[in-house]
């Protein structure tokens, strides 16, 4: 018995998404890579996905794995199982922190510091959560093997944290559509991977983000909601270079992040030095309402009918 989780979707408040997540959650790359910013809504990602992978297919063996087993408790746990449709659940295990579906399917919530607890299964579906914070080995040697039998997928999520195995990972979904594997033939690229900061998330309310603006340092704030490029930032080339932005010359190519969240190259066509700038709030048709400097230009695109 198969179970239509995207039917049930729209009745369920807790399943919503907004345009990005929705990218995400709707690619269908084995591997996928999401770095965004605090409450982005990473974890809404990681529910949806997992609760759409155990409910697709009968007998599904998924799997969420946070740093801890407390913080897969404390992030995850309560809001799965309030999520899914109790029509849907045949058993829940609180103390293992398992559901059991009527379709078979299985989904249990563990902790990468427990790696013993992490071995010796058949994985359809991985989601692994903070993961700069889990241990590369965590990934490489005990939780990748559990999805070579069944050809599993894998979906990794995270926060920016210096260049650690979740940056590379990260870089592996931006080499393209196709790469030369180790044998130099051309074969569709199983990773993908996207950027996102806070701010493209229509769902945190306009008041939260002037409070945030309140009580953060500047620094810390256009780093966490609008990525904004302070002198020292530092800038990913297209080259794979990192380069404070102070030292981006004419005719360098930056990494570009586009609307689908691709990384793609772009030309530095003129430097200059902003200062300080007037702020003005654009009130979109939407409802959703952009903070930019006055005059500043704006990409704009209509949807197709």
């Amino acid at each position: 018995m198969e179970i239509d989780a995207l039917q049930a979707a729209p009745a369920n408040t807790s399943l919503k998404l907004h345009r990005y997540q929705k990218i995400v959650v709707n690619d269908k790359h084995r591997f996928r890579v999401v770095v965004a910013g605090r409450r982005w809504g990473k974890t809404q990602v990681a529910k949806i996905s997992i609760i759409r992978a155990a409910a697709s297919k009968c007998n599904q063996l998924v799997w969420y794995v946070a740093p801890t087993y407390l913080q897969a408790r404390d992030i995850m746990w309560d809001d799965l199982k309030m999520s899914i449709p109790r029509a849907w659940i045949a058993a829940i295990n609180e103390q293992r922190m398992t559901i059991r579906l009527i379709n078979g399917s299985r989904i249990a919530l563990k902790g990468a510091d427990k790696p013993d607890s992490l071995r010796g299964v058949g994985l359809h579906f991985l989601v692994i959560d903070e993961a700069q914070d889990v241990k590369k080995e965590a990934w490489e040697m005990i939780l990748q093997p559990t999805l070579a039998t069944t050809n599993g997928r894998a979906l990794f999520i995270g926060t920016p944290k210096a260049f650690n195995w979740l940056y590379d990972i990260y870089m592996l979904g931006q080499r393209g559509d196709i790469i030369r594997d180790e044998r130099g033939r051309m074969v569709p690229n199983e990773w993908m991977s996207w950027q996102f900061p806070t701010i493209t998330s229509p769902f945190i309310p306009r008041r939260e983000i002037e409070a945030r603006r309140r009580d953060m340092d500047p620094r810390t704030f256009k780093q966490e909601f609008e990525a904004c490029h302070l002198p020292e930032t530092e800038v990913l080339m297209f080259d794979g270079r990192r380069e404070q932005i102070q030292n981006v010359k004419a005719g360098d190519f930056v990494a570009h992040l586009s609307d689908e969240g691709k990384i793609v190259p772009a030309e530095v066509i003129k430097i200059g030095v902003t200062g300080e700038k007037t702020i003005c709030d654009v009130t979109l048709e939407t409802g959703e309402t952009v903070s930019a400097s006055a005059h500043h230009k704006f990409k704009v695109y209509r949807d197709a009918a």
